[in-house]
């Protein structure tokens, strides 16, 4: 496996990784900062403001070359990329029940901008076959709990397409983090280790 896997899109780069600290970006491309929010499974999201740690899951910035992140071990990583800004939101089921993607919703709103604007990625996170829940938690999802597994991805992708984002900006990544043993899962081993995903522009 690679250090990190890039996407470009437009002009902003995304990176997710499980090989390398938050300090290591730098040293791959010329960034200003490297902006990861200590998160706590809130809906909470935040615009970047300098060096000051921000306690949020979800992290915009509208300047260049400062890499906004989140850190998953199962959860959904999901990037957000317009012309005018960028963002990266912590998706679990914690976040998502109290109303993360509403609040995502919203603040594109508020910067006069259609969400059929924006470009989406969703990280690898655990996928709708290993995700083993129950009734209390999937009872918050209705539509995407099945025999007892929720689908958080297709809970992510089914919103965006009903608040107007284009199938064809949403790019989903396909690797389950449960069955690939090279990804780390909190819900298979506990683990402390975490994937890095985020995203920068560039000009």
């Amino acid at each position: 496996m690679e250090d990190f896997y890039k996407i470009e899109i437009e002009n902003s780069t995304i990176l997710w990784t499980n090989k390398l600290e938050e300090k290591e970006f730098k040293s791959f491309f010329p960034l200003k900062r490297v902006i990861f929010p200590k998160q706590n499974h809130s809906s909470l999201i935040l615009w970047e403001e300098g060096k000051k740690i921000l306690i949020c899951d979800g992290v915009f910035t509208k300047e260049k070359n400062i890499f906004v992140g989140v850190k998953t071990a199962d959860c959904v990583p999901l990037i957000i990329s317009n012309k005018d800004f960028i963002g990266a939101v912590h998706c679990g089921w914690r976040g998502l029940s109290k109303g993360i993607l509403e609040n995502l919703k919203n603040l594109i709103l508020k910067e006069n901008i259609l969400i059929e604007e924006c470009k989406f990625f969703l990280g690898p996170s655990i996928c709708k076959n290993c995700y083993e829940v129950k009734e209390d938690v999937g009872n918050l999802f209705p539509s995407h709990f099945k025999k007892g597994k929720l689908d958080l991805k297709g809970f992510i992708f089914d919103f965006l397409i009903k608040n107007g984002a284009f199938e064809k900006n949403i790019l989903i990544d396909k690797n389950c983090t449960y069955c690939n043993k090279f990804l780390p899962s909190f819900r298979r081993d506990k683990t402390k280790g975490r994937i890095l995903t985020g995203v920068f522009k560039k000009y």
